[in-house]
């Protein structure tokens, strides 16, 4: 493979997880102060699939002419790698994230509609099954006659969609484009699908029959996720495509009835100490930091309930790393916080370049049931006092050898016995 001189790899990820002719790895390289992003073919027979992106960059283009959508710019290619231009922006499925966080319920689901309607711009033909389609996602898998996008980009769904500064709706990891039609209502599907899943916001969302206007019905839902798991996904031979979680897996979401859950916020000290501006959400454990070298420290805050944690687990790399909890009691492995804002403070010293995982189970506590648990502990907290203080009483202390020899008569008449 062709290096370019004075590179240095600042990222990596191995897509090894797949039948050999997909297996691929993504790098972010640093080329004489700048950055770009390389696809490079892990096997020889991977080759066809990298070098295929570049006629899907010219394709996709065209198909995108009188849109907001942009093709990831290709700058270089060899013969097994292509080198695309490395993206200032905030990905679209941020600009959701960001209404979850502020609980804008209706922000979120306007900002998501207009990403559909773009997607259905790009709707200009009608799907026929031809013997590939069959091969990939199954016999006669979708409805002859649905609307469709001329150049099949599976992947161009809310987290592969990068908005620049010039408000361009720029498409990454193009990788599963195909050159026949695929149903745009496939495409909305994996878009809530990876969202809803990935990272599992799901939580945040009860059972879903379609939004607005209607662009996808239950029984659609069950076979989208049905082309998806026997479909697709075997045809990559992906042996670690996860089970979609229980609200998922034959429904998606219903912009509707939503109400606000859970949720995980990973705070960033980057010198400033730890505020609003440095953070992340997240939804389910486990979770992955990749390495920064601004950061100073972190916190974790599980959840913005009352809740027991247990489990914990912080790993650098495969380093254990120590941390501290505001936590009100703690047994083993097992922490509760009496409070909504539970914060486990984490230990990077010497860590600061490696990615940090965290894994551990939450489980929330209604107010009642902390409040009753909290006394609980004061109540046994008072017990003990107050056995403490009879055993240091003047009372105690002399009444001692009386204690003793009925000890000592019990067990003379255990044994006589």
């Amino acid at each position: 493979m062709l290096i370019m001189e004075k590179e240095k790899i600042l990222y990596t990820k191995y897509s090894n997880d797949r039948a050999a002719s997909f297996r691929i790895s993504t790098q972010i390289v640093e080329r004489d102060g700048k950055k770009i992003v390389r696809k490079s073919a892990m096997e020889e027979s991977a080759r066809p699939h990298v070098l295929a992106m570049k006629k899907h960059e010219i394709a996709m283009n065209e198909m995108f002419s009188g849109t907001k959508f942009k093709a990831n710019k290709i700058l270089a290619s060899g013969d097994d790698f292509v080198d695309f231009e490395y993206l200032e922006g905030t990905s679209y499925d941020q600009i959701l994230d960001g209404y979850l966080k502020n609980k804008d319920i209706d922000g979120f689901y306007s900002a998501a509609r207009i990403f559909f309607d773009e997607l259905d711009k790009l709707a200009t033909v009608d799907f026929h099954a031809n013997e590939k389609s069959n091969e990939i996602f199954g016999e006669n898998a979708f409805v002859d006659g649905e609307k469709a996008l001329p150049v099949g980009n599976i992947d161009q769904i809310f987290q592969n969609v990068i908005v620049d500064s010039d408000g361009n709706w720029n498409v990454i990891d193009y990788e599963w484009t195909f050159d026949f039609a695929i149903p745009v209502k496939y495409i909305k599907y994996r878009s809530l699908l990876n969202f809803f899943n990935n990272q599992s916001r799901s939580r945040f969302f009860p059972s879903y029959t379609g939004y607005e206007g209607g662009a996808i019905n239950q029984n659609e839902a069950d076979n989208y996720f049905n082309i998806e798991v026997n479909g697709f996904q075997k045809w990559i031979g992906n042996a670690r495509f996860l089970s979609i979680s229980q609200i998922i897996r034959k429904e998606i979401l219903n912009p509707y009835k939503v109400e606000l859950s859970d949720y995980i916020d990973v705070f960033y000290d980057t010198g400033k100490g730890f505020n609003g501006d440095e953070k992340d959400v997240f939804y389910q454990f486990p979770i992955t930091v990749n390495a920064r070298d601004d950061l100073k420290s972190l916190r974790i805050d599980p959840s913005n309930h009352c809740c027991i944690v247990k489990d914990i687990s912080i790993k650098s790399e495969n380093t254990d790393l120590s941390f501290t909890t505001n936590a009100y009691m703690q047994k083993n492995n097992a922490y509760f916080f009496n409070t909504t804002d539970p914060q486990i403070y984490v230990d990077i010293s010497g860590h600061e370049k490696s990615n940090l995982f965290f894994n551990m189970k939450v489980f929330t506590l209604d107010e009642t049931c902390s409040a009753t648990i909290a006394n609980l502990r004061t109540n046994a907290a008072e017990l003990q006092s107050k056995i403490n203080a009879l055993h240091n009483s003047k009372s105690w202390k002399l009444t001692k050898p009386i204690r003793i020899l009925g000890k000592l008569l019990r067990k003379i008449y255990i044994t006589s016995n």
